[in-house]
């Protein structure tokens, strides 16, 4: 897995996971679309392996997923943090590789994987 970030041209900033096959990122998790009324948070923790770990949870729900051994580039995650500082909402998706274009995965119901969040936090390393 992959982490990915954009700043697509009037949308909400971005921020996902890339996986090796439709099938993997359409049933990761799907359950959580049955929640898209709610707001989700993204709290990011980098590890001593050079991966980081990605926790996706909702406070009203109780809720709270976990994604490790995400591959990164750390200078480019604090640049995109830098920019989306002043962000109030996110989307974070599943998505997949194809012909050098990420694409969002869809579920078994064929409903694309995208979640509102409304904070992303970096957790930094003592």
């Amino acid at each position: 897995m992959k982490l990915v970030l954009k700043l697509p041209k009037d949308k909400l900033p971005f921020i996902g996971v890339q996986f090796n096959s439709n099938y993997q990122a359409g049933r990761t998790n799907s359950d959580l679309l049955h929640h898209h009324e709610h707001l989700f948070k993204i709290q990011l923790e980098p590890d001593k392996k050079g991966t980081i770990k990605l926790k996706l949870y909702c406070e009203d729900l109780a809720i709270s997923r976990i994604y490790e051994g995400i591959e990164y580039d750390q200078y480019q995650l604090k640049n995109w943090m830098y920019m989306v500082s002043r962000s109030k909402q996110f989307n974070f998706g599943h998505v997949t590789m194809e012909e050098n274009k990420h694409i969002i995965s869809k579920d078994s119901a064929f409903r694309i994987f995208v979640i509102k969040l409304d904070k992303v936090e970096l957790v930094e390393e003592m």
